[in-house]
């Protein structure tokens, strides 16, 4: 992919950009006007400190960093801790530490030691880990190609515990909706080819419950989170079908979670219940070819029998034929011999 020419926007001012994190990131106006129709007042501080880092970085280079699958060694809820209104919320073991997974879709769950949860329950380091976050995405070159190291990382040998993909699902989600706030289309469309191929690759080797509760938590974010809202219905539509048509996909293994996110109800249930629909009678279809095509071949395959059967009778009657010859041919031998006979006591006798 070919870097844009940005030497044109360094004579302009620069704008301060304060994220969620309250970090305050600075670029130059011109290069954040590059968009169709970009927001006036773009609510920077709805998103995280990395999301915005990677739309800048595709402003000034035409493309970003996506980072890579978490490798942890636990991937399982293993206990669960109560939330102000008394429900429970499973602690999931991270790079960070025990953390809470964050079951409010719209508000920032409290800090928690030196590491703090947004609403989409990823775990964001403090200033001094900031090394740290950045160097993770070292050797990444932004391509959709596999990363280098984590071929063949899901076996027993390298990572028995496969990997979690849900960083990477959060990332490619809100830069969506970042990147549609300033008329992106084109990085848009890049968020999007790169969540599709995360999930595809994530399912290849669920391990349960990563990929079904990662797959439920961007399903929450696509419809729930607040920053959905900043975005037309059309544009959300595109990350929320992507999302829904993935989890029909693998009804399978997403029953219990689709079932609970079913039972909140709204936009994302009737999708759900659409998606899963529209593939139940795909697969009804698909079923009712196969059935007209066994049935199909079932009948060349009678046809074919009594083509053969009527050609054996006709073999048969040839047989037959060639018997009653044959006998005849026979009598005529031992006529002849008779004949043959006589005509040498004939010629005796003279």
């Amino acid at each position: 992919m070919s870097k844009p020419n940005i030497t044109r926007h360094f004579r302009g001012g620069m704008e301060e950009l304060k994220t969620a994190d309250g970090i305050t990131l600075y670029a130059y106006k011109s290069v954040l006007g590059q968009g169709t129709s970009p927001y006036l007042n773009t609510p920077w501080e709805c998103f995280t400190t990395s999301t915005v880092e990677r739309f800048l970085e595709y402003c000034y280079q035409g493309d970003y960093s996506p980072p890579k699958p978490a490798k942890l060694p636990l991937a399982t809820p293993t206990s669960s801790v109560v939330d102000a209104d008394g429900n429970a919320i499973g602690v999931f073991q991270t790079a960070a530490g025990h953390l809470p997974c964050c079951q409010l879709a719209n508000r920032r769950a409290a800090p928690q030691g030196d590491h703090h949860l947004c609403c989409s329950c990823i775990a964001i380091q403090e200033d001094d880990t900031e090394e740290d976050e950045g160097s993770k995405y070292d050797g990444v070159d932004g391509s959709d190609t596999e990363y280098a190291d984590d071929k063949d990382d899901s076996g027993p040998s390298r990572h028995p515990h496969g990997l979690d993909y849900f960083e990477v699902f959060f990332t490619h989600a809100e830069l969506y909706i970042l990147s549609q706030t300033q008329g992106q289309s084109l990085l848009a469309a890049l968020c999007l080819n790169r969540l599709r191929t995360a999930l595809e690759k994530a399912a290849k080797a669920p391990v349960r419950p990563r990929f079904p509760t990662n797959l439920s938590r961007l399903l929450s974010y696509a419809y729930e989170h607040n920053n959905v809202r900043l975005i037309d219905d059309n544009q959300a539509h595109d990350l929320q079908n992507l999302a829904s048509s993935c989890a029909a996909m693998h009804i399978k293994d997403m029953k219990e979670e689709c079932s609970s996110l079913m039972g909140r109800g709204g936009k994302m249930a009737e999708d759900l219940m659409k998606e899963v629909a529209d593939r139940a009678i795909s697969l009804d279809s698909v079923l009712e070819m196969e059935m007209e095509k066994m049935e199909t071949e079932k009948m060349e395959m009678k046809e074919k029998m009594k083509k053969m059967e009527t050609e054996w009778m006709e073999v048969e009657k040839k047989l037959e034929e060639v018997e009653t010859e044959k006998t005849e041919m026979e009598k005529m031998l031992e006529k002849v011999e008779t004949e043959k006979a006589e005509m040498k006591k004939k010629l005796k006798k003279k």
